[in-house]
């Protein structure tokens, strides 16, 4: 009997080894979450929960694109749901006829431009599937690519608590699972449930860094800038800041990550927390004293000029070099042959200045850039007369 007893406790403390040298799992049972050891970890509550203490930044927040990257059609549908835009519907054109019950989530919407996903988890591609909102027109998207063959891998930056493995919905175009479409405040702050339990002792992550901002807005490696055509790839902020002057400075010294952009809120200047001349005030005061801020018809501020629209999302007006998303790269090279772009193989990028097309064109369209290289000077010479 004691040899049997000493049998069990040593085969009971090998097993102890054998856990203890293992890397430590979370498991979900009866709806707690827990690691392999037993201990309860924070489980995802939901924005709306967010919102009983919050209620101020909750109300910022939703109308922010964040929160619309990924939506339920059921919901994307309905007028009113998005803050901003309505969704007029699903053309004849389309190759899911027209018809809103062949659509499980929409992409975006919010903005620039939605698309969507058919009933299988595949983004559906072809013509007049994308609807932009700029032009109120349905243009193509991956006209290339089969009907239902483009899977929706995007969840990383789209939704919240994603996890690469499974399928959504069990919709095999959904690569990966998660806890709710779009960029929620738990995405950013970590999971809620012990902090709404005590919030006073439990303590969301607050990260000001950039770094938490570059986790999405990047495309491929941070110190280059893929473009496409005439413009740099829409959502790649973090790699313009990091090649500018203003590397350094956190995106929320700037930005309030919780307030809108959006051009039809009439309180978005609220989202910009200090303006250009906060710390350039001698290029400001330059400015303000030169003969172009004496022009009648000048109403130019200095996002005009070093952050253009050289990003592209949904639209583009190449006639102008004019694209629908604000740049971060600020630098000006006021060279006659600056080029705005390289290529790598078949690869194109962007270098990390503004050359003066993208800077004047859309002003002076019918200049050249060798005329505006030989007046670029004036924009912050002072005045002497």
């Amino acid at each position: 009997m004691r040899i049997a007893k000493l049998t069990g406790f040593l085969a009971l403390i090998l097993l102890v080894i054998f856990f203890a040298a293992c890397e430590r799992k979370v498991v979900v049972e009866n709806g707690a979450i827990t690691n392999d050891e037993g201990q309860a970890l924070p489980a995802f509550v939901g924005s709306p929960v967010c919102s009983t203490c919050h209620a101020g930044t909750y109300e910022d927040f939703i109308k922010t694109g964040h929160p619309y990257k990924l939506n339920k059609a059921s919901e994307a549908r309905i007028p009113g749901y998005y803050p901003y835009t309505v969704i007029p519907g699903v053309p004849d054109l389309a190759p899911i006829n027209g018809d809103w019950d062949n659509v499980s989530y929409v992409i975006g919407g919010h903005r620039w431009k939605a698309r969507f996903i058919d009933l299988q988890g595949y983004i559906i591609t072809g013509l007049a599937v994308q609807y932009n909102f700029e032009t109120e027109e349905w243009v193509a998207y991956h006209s290339s690519d089969s009907l239902g063959t483009k899977k929706y891998d995007c969840g990383t930056c789209h939704t919240t608590n994603y996890k690469p493995e499974g399928n959504q919905d069990g919709l095999p175009g959904l690569v990966g699972t998660w806890d709710a479409g779009g960029i929620q405040c738990e995405e950013c702050h970590g999971n809620g449930s012990f902090h709404v339990k005590d919030p006073y002792n439990v303590q969301m992550t607050i990260d000001r860094s950039s770094n938490a901002c570059g986790q999405c807005h990047v495309r491929g490696t941070p110190y280059m800038i893929p473009a496409s055509g005439d413009f740099v790839k829409h959502h790649e902020q973090y790699n313009e800041i990091v090649g500018s002057k203003h590397g350094p400075i956190d995106c929320v010294e700037c930005h309030d990550p919780h307030k809108t952009l959006h051009p039809s809120e009439p309180n978005r200047e609220d989202a910009i927390r200090q303006q250009c001349e906060s710390c350039h005030f001698d290029q400001a005061l330059a400015y303000r004293n030169s003969e172009i801020d004496d022009h009648p018809d000048n109403d130019v501020e200095c996002i005009d000029c070093h952050m253009p629209r050289l990003a592209k999302s949904a639209v583009g007006q190449t006639d102008i070099l004019d694209g629908d998303v604000r740049t971060h790269v600020f630098t000006v090279n006021t060279e006659a042959d600056a080029e705005q772009f390289y290529t790598i193989g078949s690869n194109k990028f962007s270098n990390p200045y503004l050359t003066l097309n993208y800077m004047c064109k859309s002003c002076h369209s019918d200049k050249d850039q060798e005329w505006m290289a030989a007046n670029a000077h004036q924009v912050h010479k002072h005045d002497e007369s």
